[in-house]
């Protein structure tokens, strides 16, 4: 069995102040951070779909390298469109934090491969800056992907990103998803590599939606949601909903994932038979 948490968008901030003047985002992460230490069935790895941090300074690197290292359990990230890609190297890579490139060829410093048992997960970098909040494969990305899985071909496989690759009927952050043009290519990777999953961040809320046979799940983020507002036209409004994240359980050649909310609740064991 493998246990795999995901944290994303925790869009820590400078030191002492809150987002959008409102948010204590570190402090939602150090919940979070709590939350994960304390599961029951202690990850093999925590795995944090980008967006680390808000504004892509190495001082807010610093800020939450401090707060994940709080984790008992190892932890890998992949950069998301609040992130700098430069920085984020700088910061990250030194400590082994960032997806470990494991000899393959790949566009982006920050995409790599885990494996754990009978899974490999392949994390992508869709970011660019030039884009701003969408998100972009190339053609070494693809076909790098597509390698990688080839070398595993009796594994579980798994696609880790931070833009999903599907509109999930949130209006603007759908319109801020994987560009359409690599979501396709992206989709070409899925069906032909056999892929299992594809885990995401972005959107700040969690979805699941099926896509060229794979399931497509988006995590919550450890900071604020954005409003389950599916009218076409809604506005992009951010809510300040309990954070969460996702716990991916492989075994006996299955994938579930939960989801769990970071908050103080009450918990009783119970007789099943009463």
């Amino acid at each position: 069995m493998a246990v795999v948490v995901q944290l994303s968008d925790p869009h820590v901030w400078r030191r002492g102040e809150y987002l959008y003047g409102e948010l204590d985002t570190a402090a939602s992460l150090e919940a979070a951070v709590r939350r994960v230490n304390a599961l029951p069935q202690p990850p093999d790895l925590v795995l944090v779909t980008g967006d680390l941090i808000n504004d892509g300074t190495m001082h807010e690197y610093g800020h939450v390298i401090d707060l994940l290292d709080k984790l008992d359990a190892p932890w890998r990230a992949l950069v998301g469109n609040h992130d700098n890609a430069v920085n984020a190297a700088q910061a990250l890579a030194a400590d082994g934090h960032l997806l470990d490139p494991a000899g393959y060829d790949w566009a982006q410093p920050c995409s790599g491969v885990i494996d754990l048992a009978d899974v490999r997960i392949v994390g992508l970098n869709t970011a660019r800056p030039e884009l701003l909040n969408s998100g972009l494969l190339d053609d070494r990305d693809l076909l790098a992907a597509a390698r990688a899985f080839a070398d595993r071909p009796d594994a579980t496989k798994v696609i880790a990103l931070h833009h999903p690759p599907v509109a999930v009927g949130l209006a603007a952050m759908d319109a801020m998803r994987l560009a359409p043009e690599s979501a396709a290519r992206l989709g070409d990777v899925v069906r032909n590599e056999g892929v299992a999953a594809v885990w995401c961040g972005h959107l700040h809320r969690a979805t699941v939606t099926l896509w060229n046979g794979a399931v497509v799940t988006s995590c919550p983020s450890t900071s604020h949601a954005i409003a389950s507002d599916l009218r076409p036209a809604a506005p992009l409004t951010v809510s300040d909903e309990s954070p969460g994240f996702l716990v991916h359980r492989f075994a006996d050649g299955q994938l579930s994932s939960h989801v769990v909310v970071v908050g103080e609740f009450k918990s009783v064991i119970v007789d099943p038979n009463r």
